[in-house]
């Protein structure tokens, strides 16, 4: 009976007007849902106060908790909060064919579940009723799930499921993960519904951040390695607030000390050699007018009067409107070839009475150092992007990992590599090297070099340097090293023309010296027989 005709009923029988009936009707229910919506309120504020403090506590637990653990402990509070045993994140791969365990609940493992999973991939069309939410994209409840006509069977040792609640994580109208419950005592309800889907989107969110730190992580250990691989020092100025950061390596560079340091430009200044010093700054000043890169070279005075000359490189920052900001960069230490450059002069100079007999020697010497130049440069212009060739080797031998320039080098692609033995990569002769140089390697855990030629694709052998530290990073927490390798066979192509050049040298010396000693034998015969001459002379006049 629908409320008017019940006041019409209740109007008749106690001889009041229906308008009265009416009004009493409406004020008694009035007061009987005025409660029901109080508490309602009340159990809304208090479970969005809850919500509250479950993302505030899983950020904090993340902090100083590993990915699984986080996905674990958000497991957890779900499965708290609805009184669900069972409980489960998968992530869902950008193919969106593709599903991965990635954790269960503390409960699920310890009460329920013996079934393997954890990390393993497998396609959703093979998945059980539970993957209805990516289909549908939204989540879905099944309350009683033996009834489900489409259901699959489970596989040993999984936990018997009663019923469930499964909610797909989404994100720019895809898929990403899925969160899901199971065995409520009572069925589970739309409230239910909106706790998962708040926290599994809260989960989503504090995973994306652990992902991006543990790249970044990663990102900053290999460019760490690269840097000190290559002894670069590195520097950040930020131009508007004069602040100049420099890593260990540049207080080396430039014979400086972290407690004297300045933290600004005038302590880049104050190092300069006074000679180098305003060709330095304005070159650094034309870099941040957008006049011309900063790729430089100049000298730098320590306290003690020691002289290096240091390569600079650096990269200008702007804001929207084209003005510098920032500048960041590496220095490296060129002193060695700056005087071995010296020294070359040198040299040159010494063997200038030597010039006719070895002029298309030298000019062949000069065209290989120019070249040794130019390649120098090209190597410091693209060191941001390809600074070495390094790979990841296991104890076995195997590559397990490799950048694009080792790929380039072996004249292969990337993927190629992988998984191949890098012995597969070096001359026959030289393998013994490589093999000794491994082994003291993994037995001592010193850094190795040492100098092989390495086969390449469709090209002639590579000399190579290969200079190797241990590594962490090998497979199921085996033992690895990381090898850096450059390319020396230009230096060496340069090493046996030079030994070829005084070795013609010293032939040609050998033989005017023969010549010299052929005449001074001719000269002192002609003298013993112009003594004799006079002699004869003397005794004729005599006589």
């Amino acid at each position: 009976m629908n409320k008017s005709a019940l006041a019409q009923t209740l109007s008749r029988e106690l001889n009041l007007t229906v308008e009265t009936v009416s009004s009493i009707i409406n004020t008694i229910l009035d007061a009987m849902t005025e409660p029901l919506i109080k508490d309602d309120n009340i159990a809304k504020e208090e479970l969005s106060q809850s919500f509250i403090k479950i993302r505030l506590s899983l950020i904090e637990y993340a902090i100083s908790h590993t990915l699984d653990e986080l996905m674990t402990q958000s497991l957890d509070e779900v499965g708290a909060l609805l009184d669900s045993p069972i409980g489960f994140y998968h992530f869902v791969e950008p193919d969106q064919k593709t599903l991965s365990l990635q954790q269960w609940s503390t409960r699920t493992l310890k009460e329920f579940c013996r079934a393997e999973g954890k990390g393993i991939h497998y396609s959703i069309d093979q998945a059980g009723v539970w993957v209805d939410c990516l289909h549908q994209k939204k989540a879905v409840i099944h309350n009683d799930y033996s009834s489900l006509p489409h259901k699959k069977g489970m596989p040993e040792g999984h936990a018997k499921v009663v019923r469930e609640l499964v909610v797909p994580v989404i994100r720019n109208d895809k898929a990403v993960a899925i969160l899901g419950v199971g065995n409520k005592p009572t069925d589970y309800t739309q409230r239910d519904v909106e706790i998962v889907s708040y926290l599994a989107d809260v989960t989503w969110e504090i995973v994306q951040k652990k992902r991006a730190e543990a790249e970044l992580i990663q990102y900053f250990q290999r460019l760490k390695l690269a840097t000190a691989s290559g002894k670069l020092g590195v520097w950040d100025w930020n131009v508007e607030e004069n602040v100049m950061v420099w890593d260990d390596r540049m207080f080396e560079l430039y014979g400086s000390s972290r407690n004297t340091f300045q933290s600004n430009i005038g302590a880049w200044k104050n190092c300069l050699h006074p000679d180098d010093k305003q060709r330095a700054i304005d070159e650094s000043n034309a870099a941040l007018a957008g006049e011309k890169e900063f790729d430089t070279t100049f000298r730098v005075l320590h306290p003690d009067g020691t002289v290096k000359y240091l390569k600079g490189d650096g990269m200008i920052i702007r804001d929207p409107n084209g003005k510098a900001i920032q500048m960041i960069g590496i220095n490296r230490d060129i002193t060695e070839s700056k005087l071995a450059e010296e020294e070359l002069r040198r040299s040159q100079h010494e063997l200038d009475s030597y010039r006719i007999e070895l002029e298309l020697q030298n000019e062949d010497l000069r065209n290989t150092q120019d070249e040794l130049e130019k390649s120098h440069r090209r190597y410091a212009d693209l060191y941001n992007f390809a600074p070495v060739a390094y790979l990841t080797v296991s104890e076995k031998g195997l590559i397990l990992e490799a950048n694009l320039t080792a790929a380039t080098q072996l004249g292969v692609t990337r993927q190629s590599l992988i998984k191949k033995p890098l012995t597969s990569f070096i001359m026959q002769a030289d393998q013994d090297i490589y093999y000794r140089h491994r082994k003291v390697l993994f037995e001592t855990g010193a850094q190795q070099t040492c100098e092989l030629r390495l086969l390449r694709l469709d090209s002639p052998p590579l000399w190579a340097l290969l200079k190797a530290t241990m590594s962490p990073d090998g497979e199921k927490g085996k033992p690895a090293c990381r090898v850096v390798v450059a390319d020396i066979h230009e230096r060496k192509q340069a090493e046996e023309k030079l030994r070829i050049a005084y070795a013609e040298l010293e032939l040609r010396v050998q033989e005017r010296t023969a010549q010299l000693s052929d005449a001074n034998a001719a000269l002192s015969i002609e003298m013993e027989e112009h003594k004799q001459v006079e002699e004869d002379l003397r005794k004729y006049k005599k006589g």
